[in-house]
């Protein structure tokens, strides 16, 4: 598959985009509420991830029963 020039979107991303108009405002609201959710504990889960404590971690967790 070729790379699209910057700033142009795909044929599927058109489509998603005609979908997403089409919908209702409170629809497209909720979309974006989710999204928007999604995106924070993705990032809140990456920051953790790269906490010192988490990278020293021991793996083993029998010691903790």
């Amino acid at each position: 598959m070729g790379e699209m020039p910057k700033g142009l979107l795909s044929r599927d991303e058109m489509e998603l985009v005609k979908y997403y108009r089409g919908l209702s405002s409170q629809q497209q609201f909720e979309i974006l509420e989710s999204a928007e959710h999604s995106f924070n504990a993705a990032k809140r889960m990456e920051e953790l991830a790269g906490r010192e404590v988490e990278k020293g971690f021991p793996r083993d967790e029998s010691r903790w029963s």
